[in-house]
């Protein structure tokens, strides 16, 4: 609501501007130690639903190769690449609300949000596709985004909750029991928790114990 009563104040120019500083300051630095772990899991698709080029950063310092980028706007051309085979070796990145270098792209508002949900029909049967062909880690997220609880909760309702289950990585201590049992009930998520620490050093041993396990996988097939 904040967000609205903004942009509905204040120049477009002057909204976008104080965007672009916000989420793309010139001084932000990416933590390549945990991005070089979540990139040696070697995702076939990074989602994501923030704005700013840390990922993007991240990988074009550790690989010296730019990570191909699409939004919600390019449902097609993600499409694409989800059929291309031959970029089965590189991740894309896939920006569902919008890439803080097209300012006028993001979703913020909620007006913003109404668009996605309604009108952008093919981005909902990507988001849908990728849900059902892939496993999917959540990281970082709060789970708190409207739109992909709606999307989560109906998959779990057409699929008769008898897919296999996505995950969640949380600190422990976020979520109460309540919430943890939810989460595989309503939405297939089961819950992976580590322990807060500085420099989320739990975090990075967990995410490299499920490194050596997807290879361990991957080497017996």
């Amino acid at each position: 609501m904040a967000a609205e009563a903004l942009r509905g104040r204040v120049p477009l120019d002057y909204y976008y501007s104080f965007l672009a500083e916000q989420f793309n300051p010139p001084n932000s630095k990416p933590s390549l130690d945990i991005y070089e772990i979540l990139f040696g899991l070697k995702p076939p698709i990074i989602i994501t639903t923030n704005y700013d080029k840390l990922i993007e950063n991240a990988y074009a310092q550790l690989h010296r190769k730019a990570l191909t980028v699409k939004t919600y706007a390019d449902a097609a051309g993600v499409q694409r690449r989800m059929q291309d085979s031959s970029g089965a070796t590189k991740p894309f990145l896939f920006k569902i609300h919008g890439d803080i270098e097209d300012a006028g792209s993001i979703i913020f508002t909620e007006t913003d949000y109404r668009k996605l949900l309604y009108d952008e029909l093919g981005y909902k049967s990507v988001i849908s596709s990728i849900f059902i062909h892939y496993t999917v880690v959540f990281l970082g997220f709060s789970f708190k985004d409207k739109e992909i609880s709606l999307l989560l909760e109906q998959q779990r309702h057409f699929l008769k909750s008898e897919a296999n289950p996505d995950y969640i990585i949380v600190p422990e201590g976020d979520l109460t029991s309540v919430e943890h049992e939810r989460l595989r009930a309503d939405y297939g998520l089961d819950v992976l928790y580590y322990k807060p620490a500085p420099n989320h050093r739990a975090l990075k041993t967990l995410l490299s114990a499920i490194q050596r396990k997807v290879k361990q996988q991957r080497g017996h097939r």
